[in-house]
C-alpha cells in the first residue's frame, strides 16, 4: 500500500488551498472604485492658480486667482481659498474683488465670494471706489457682480452705506437697492 508522510499530505492541502484561491479570484473582476477618489470628495486640487479668460482678439476678459482650488466633481463645484477676481474694461481699466473664501459654480460660469469681500475699482487715489460687504456672486462673463447684504462704499473721505447691491463692471455702473445712507466731505 502506498503511504504518504504527513509533510506531503500537509504540502498537497496547502497547494490544494492555494489553487482554489486563485480559482475564486480569476472568477471576480478587482473594485476599481475601491482605487479612486470618492464620489462625495474632492478629485483634485491646484494650488497658486491663475484661469483667464480672453476675448476673440486676445484681450483679457477677466480673471481668477486663488491660493488654493478644490474640486468637488458630483456637486459640480470648486471652492476656492484666498480668490481674486479681475475685471478689464474695454479700456485696459481693472476692477477687482476679493475675499477669504470663495467657490466657482459649474464651469466657472458665476463665482461666490464670502467672507470679508473687497472690491476695488479703477482710478487715482481720489477717484477709486472701495466697496465692502460680506459676500458676493459674481457672473464674470457679464462683468456683473450682486449682494443682498449691507455694503459700505468709499471713494476719498466719502461713504454710502446701503443694504444691496448690483455692479456693472464693464460700464463703471453700482446700483445700491435699498436703505441707501452717504457722507460727504468737502
Amino acid at each position: 500500500m502506498f503511504k504518504l508522510s504527513r509533510q506531503t499530505i500537509l504540502l498537497m492541502i496547502l497547494l490544494t488551498g492555494a489553487g482554489i484561491s486563485w480559482w475564486v479570484m480569476s472568477l471576480t473582476e478587482p473594485d476599481l472604485d475601491a482605487f479612486t477618489a470618492s464620489k462625495e470628495g474632492p478629485d483634485y486640487f491646484m494650488d497658486n492658480f491663475i484661469t483667464a479668460k480672453l476675448s476673440n482678439t486676445g484681450k483679457p476678459l477677466h480673471r481668477l486667482n486663488a491660493e488654493r482650488l478644490t474640486h468637488y466633481p458630483q456637486q459640480k463645484y470648486s471652492d476656492v481659498v484666498k480668490p481674486l477676481v479681475t475685471f478689464y474694461d474695454e479700456d485696459s481699466s481693472v476692477w477687482t474683488a476679493t475675499a477669504n473664501l470663495g467657490k466657482v459654480l459649474g464651469d466657472g460660469k458665476e463665482v461666490q465670494l464670502i467672507d470679508d469681500v473687497n472690491i476695488v475699482s479703477p482710478g487715482t487715489p481720489a477717484t477709486k471706489i472701495t466697496i465692502n460687504t460680506r459676500d458676493l456672486h459674481i457672473v464674470p462673463d457679464k462683468n456683473f457682480a450682486e449682494t443682498k447684504n449691507t455694503v459700505v462704499l468709499q471713494q476719498n473721505q466719502n461713504t454710502v452705506t446701503a443694504t444691496g447691491m448690483q455692479a456693472y463692471f464693464a460700464v463703471g455702473n453700482i446700483e445700491f437697492k435699498s436703505d441707501v445712507r452717504g457722507w460727504y466731505v468737502q
